[in-house]
């Protein structure tokens, strides 16, 4: 009996290893693979900065296989500027890239090679910081935090070919900023979703502002203004002509700190202001055109491109004007009072 229960026992135990060599075969082998195989290795990547040789921590790198040019893994520092990779072959070539960094840093192009022959390689990288902070301060981690900065965004004036035209203007420098080769004319004519204003029976008809661009921008007393949505159209219709990677995003109801915290990534921002940063001016109104709807508009309302910061200040592209700075709270009170429209492409 002992010898029968035996035999079916190992039968048992044959028939199982049997269904989950041919079921689960692969993970069992990679399973044992991993636990017997010793011939592999780690990449070490130690990132600091170049002046103090501090840490940098949220830089993100590439291992790759510079054979097939395929990406093995990504790997992001920690706060001791550390990043190490999972076990990989040994005696095998790598790429090693940084593909990120955090400001005040700018990214170091430089791409090392590695041949991974011991159990762990060590290499390093070097970050100097970007020209586009002027001043920072250190924290209790040592890590850098820009005070002063200012992204290299053109100046690009809307006059004299689109008086009324700041939206698609400021839309028109960001796409540069970009490498696009974006004309602001053509966005305004190509791309920009319009309404004419038209009168029946002694009352004024225009576009909701939030749907489409009010009027034509090329005119002086015939164009008005639009908030972000139709600037998100224009710029949506404008990748799909250009087959564009970048894509638009409303902001809008961002807080100062959020705003600022593109800045930080580099990204500049689209805000809907005033004129000369004056109080809004709500005194004029209009039918939404085939509706009964009547609507009070932002009769002084202009759009700027948000690009830097000091400690008092703001840095602007502002159509009328340039590359200009405005005063730090006065510039974010109007944005609040004017809507808190803002928008961004990434």
């Amino acid at each position: 009996m002992k010898l029968i229960l035996r035999n079916s026992f190992l039968l048992f135990i044959a028939f199982t290893g049997t269904i989950l060599l041919i079921t689960q075969g692969d993970k069992l082998y990679a399973f044992v693979h991993d636990i017997f195989d010793e011939s592999k290795g780690v990449i070490t990547i130690v990132n600091v900065d170049s002046h103090n040789g501090y840490p940098i921590n949220g830089a993100t790198f590439q291992i790759i296989d510079p054979e097939t040019k395929q990406k093995i893994t990504e790997l992001i520092t920690s706060s001791d500027g550390i990043a190490e990779s999972e076990k990989l072959p040994l005696n095998r070539q790598y790429q090693v890239i940084q593909s990120n960094v955090v400001l005040p840093y700018q990214v170091n192009d430089e791409t090392l090679m590695v041949e991974l022959k011991t159990e762990k390689e060590t290499i390093e990288f070097q970050n100097e910081i970007s020209s586009v902070v002027t001043a920072f301060k250190r924290n209790d981690n040592n890590e850098l935090i820009p005070t002063e900065m200012k992204l290299p965004v053109e100046a690009t004036l809307q006059q004299p070919e689109l008086p009324n035209g700041c939206e698609v203007t400021s839309l028109a420098a960001i796409l540069t900023y970009y490498g696009y080769e974006a004309d602001k004319t053509e966005l305004a004519d190509d791309y920009l979703p319009k309404v004419p204003f038209e009168v029946i029976n002694g009352k004024l008809y225009g576009a909701n502002p939030m749907e489409a661009y009010a009027g034509d921008p090329r005119s002086k007393n015939q164009g008005f203004y639009s908030y972000v949505q139709p600037i998100i159209e224009t710029a949506n219709q404008y990748f799909k002509s250009v087959k564009g990677a970048h894509q638009p995003m409303d902001i809008s109801g961002s807080t100062e700190k959020e705003l600022l915290s593109y800045i930080l990534e580099g990204i500049p921002v689209i805000i809907w202001t005033t004129i000369d940063q004056r109080d809004p001016l709500f005194n004029y109104s209009w039918y939404i055109r085939d509706t009964d709807k009547r609507i009070d508009v932002l009769r002084n309302s202009h759009t700027v491109v948000l690009t830097g910061f000091s400690e008092n200040q703001v840095f602007v592209m502002d159509p009328l004007k340039g590359n200009i700075a405005y005063p730090k709270k006065r510039f974010f009170e109007i944005y609040e009072m004017a809507g808190s429209h803002a928008m961004i492409i990434q």
